[in-house]
């Protein structure tokens, strides 16, 4: 897939399934690759996840923000990477604030994350310095 990604809540692809997935599909043509954002938050109907073409789950904040200490938050982070890598899925683990969230989701499979461990959301005005002032 290519560079661009589209990200949607569930609550978006689940109101039209139909159109959602006619959508999808055009966009995956044009190689724009697509995002559930907040996953597990909104409707999580797992049968969606077989008609649409969608490439990434994003693991909402609410379950990362509270790994690797509250048991609950670690099963459902778990799970969702488990379910991700099962449908050869992206995962992208939501506001990461501490090393210890990022190493936690890391060891799940989690191959992406977001977060103020990083860095806070920036005006589009200083995207580019940041990206050019980033190591690597």
């Amino acid at each position: 897939m290519g560079q661009l990604t589209l990200e949607v809540t569930e609550g978006v692809l689940m109101s039209d399934t139909g159109a959602a997935a006619a959508v999808l599909a055009r966009l995956r043509e044009l190689d724009v690759s697509v995002a559930i954002d907040d996953f597990g938050t909104g409707y999580s109907s797992l049968a969606y996840l077989k008609r649409l073409p969608v490439a990434t789950l994003k693991v909402d904040r609410s379950f990362v923000e509270q790994v690797p200490g509250d048991p609950e938050s670690c099963a459902i982070a778990r799970s969702i990477t488990d379910l991700a890598r099962a449908l050869s899925l992206t995962t992208v683990a939501e506001g990461i604030e501490t090393q210890a969230q990022a190493d936690y989701m890391r060891r799940l499979g989690c191959t992406r994350g977001q977060g103020f461990l990083w860095s806070p959301a920036v005006p589009p005005l200083e995207l580019e310095d940041l990206l050019l002032a980033w190591p690597g």
